[in-house]
């Protein structure tokens, strides 16, 4: 029951006095290796957006026309930006996973 109260005191931002919730209380209790997993730079926000939109076209493209590449650069273009926190890497990956998707969308 804790666990739930915790969570929802900490997702409505203030503590259960009704103090407001700083960062420091904010992320207590987290491992201390999760912020470099959960990189909410606006940058690789907008990176996972355009990617994953273009990943689900290209996955939805090489289905209709039964392709197994686009389909698979899709899957790629969906999954990648999970793993990448580097903002250049990101978008170097991406670019590279269009360019290849250019080259096979129509075998």
């Amino acid at each position: 029951m804790d666990f739930i109260l915790n969570s929802f005191t900490r997702i409505a931002g203030f503590l259960a006095d009704g103090t407001p919730l700083d960062a420091e209380k904010l992320f207590t209790g987290l491992p201390p290796d999760a912020g470099s997993f959960f990189n909410f730079n606006p940058y690789n926000i907008l990176a996972g957006i355009v990617f994953g939109t273009l990943g689900w076209g290209a996955f939805s493209y090489g289905k209709r026309l039964d392709l197994w590449q686009p389909r698979a650069i899709g899957v790629g273009l969906m999954v990648y930006p999970y793993f990448f926190s580097n903002a250049w890497l990101l978008w170097g990956v991406g670019v590279a996973l269009l360019i290849v998707l250019w080259f096979y969308h129509d075998e």
